[in-house]
């Protein structure tokens, strides 16, 4: 009955379960907030334990919010600087180009012929971009209006989020164990005790992930930054910071920055463009042999196909946020699947055991242990 009244009122629920979600959405997001800055918060407390708590918040929320501002002062300037010798480059670049095939057209005659008829006028370009904005002002006039409710609902959702966690953070120990007072008074102490297992082991593979990728991304930024100083100055800062950046996302990452960075380099000199590639891909083979092994591999503990996979899904089913998420989530599943494996493997040799009385079952069941052993290990 429940199940035909659901597939009846389908889009009545969905528009209700979205009404429901728009309201606590600023409550999940201050939860979110206050996991990130906990473990700041943890660091922070766990180098100089007398702190009152108060002081530690403010003191994470100081540093992130430094850490944020330095970031925004030092990439976006030389970004806005990129996209206006890209807008003058690709033109000259295009030009450049036609010139070259025409004089080659002997060996390259279709090639040429394409170009030829292409004659692509920049300015008519930029004037009908122009043309289009101003034909169209009071559409944006009410995009912008709808742009400025969002934005103001948006701020709005951060600060009652920020507020929120600043709240959660304050007295975390006491809502822990208020919580879990409340769910072990209750007759299904089992599943409690899971629940609260499940919790911990995420929180630690989290953790020790977000911990992990971010000091792999201040070595990779850092590096990159020093060899961009020797192969394109200008750009080094730039380009270390979105290395560092899009290093959060794992594997594909740093291809992604790769691109990005190449592209803006040629625009500066071609040939430094092939440079930085190749100083890319030493970086790269560094990156995925040394540091992510030692820092990251280490911490989250997945093999290296498992990790793929779990970025191809995630990229796939939420996009950047997939990417980044897809990770942890992943090591938590293998984490499980592993206690799962031992457990079992456990209540094997156990059965064993207890049924077993020649000595060759016996040392047997002493080998089985031995591997589930390594196996855990």
């Amino acid at each position: 009955m429940l199940i035909v009244i659901s597939i009846i009122y389908f889009d009545s629920i969905l528009k209700f379960l979205g009404s429901v979600w728009n309201v606590i959405f600023p409550l999940v997001l201050g939860l979110c907030i206050a996991y990130i800055l906990n473990m700041v918060m943890k660091s922070i407390e766990k180098k100089f334990p007398k702190l009152n708590r108060g002081i530690s918040i403010l003191l994470t929320l100081l540093l992130v919010v430094g850490v944020l501002t330095l970031m925004s002062v030092l990439i976006i300037p030389q970004f806005i600087d990129a996209c206006s010798i890209i807008k003058v480059a690709v033109p000259r670049y295009y030009k450049n180009i036609q010139e070259w095939v025409s004089q080659n057209s002997d060996k390259l005659p279709t090639i040429a012929e394409q170009l030829g008829q292409l004659n692509v006028d920049w300015d008519s370009i930029f004037q009908k971009i122009v043309s289009f904005a101003t034909n169209n002002t009071g559409t944006l006039v009410s995009t912008t209006v709808s742009l400025i409710g969002s934005f103001t609902v948006g701020v709005f959702n951060v600060l009652v989020a920020l507020v929120f966690a600043i709240y959660v953070l304050s007295c975390k120990e006491k809502l822990y164990d208020k919580l879990k007072a409340v769910l072990s008074s209750s007759k299904y102490t089992i599943i409690v005790d899971r629940i609260f297992h499940i919790l911990k082991t995420s929180d630690k593979c989290f953790s020790s992930f977000v911990i992990g990728q971010c000091k792999e991304a201040l070595i990779l930024g850092f590096l990159c930054m020093l060899g961009m100083l020797i192969i394109c100055p200008k750009y080094a800062i730039m380009i270390g910071v979105l290395i560092g950046i899009t290093a959060f996302i794992p594997i594909l990452g740093a291809y992604i920055g790769a691109i990005i960075g190449a592209f803006v380099v040629f625009t500066e000199e071609p040939i430094k463009a092939l440079y930085f590639i190749i100083f890319i891909i030493v970086l790269q083979q560094i990156e995925g042999n040394l540091i992510y092994p030692k820092v990251v591999g280490t911490s989250v503990g997945v093999p290296g196909i498992l990790v793929f996979t779990a970025v191809t899904i995630g990229g796939g089913l939420a996009g950047i946020a997939g990417m980044f998420l897809g990770v942890p989530i992943m090591a938590v599943l293998y984490q499980f699947f592993k206690e799962y494996l031992y457990k079992k493997n456990a209540n094997n040799v156990s059965s064993h055991d207890d049924s077993s009385e020649t000595p060759q079952e016996v040392s047997v069941d002493t080998s089985t242990q031995n591997v589930v052993s390594d196996d855990n290990n």
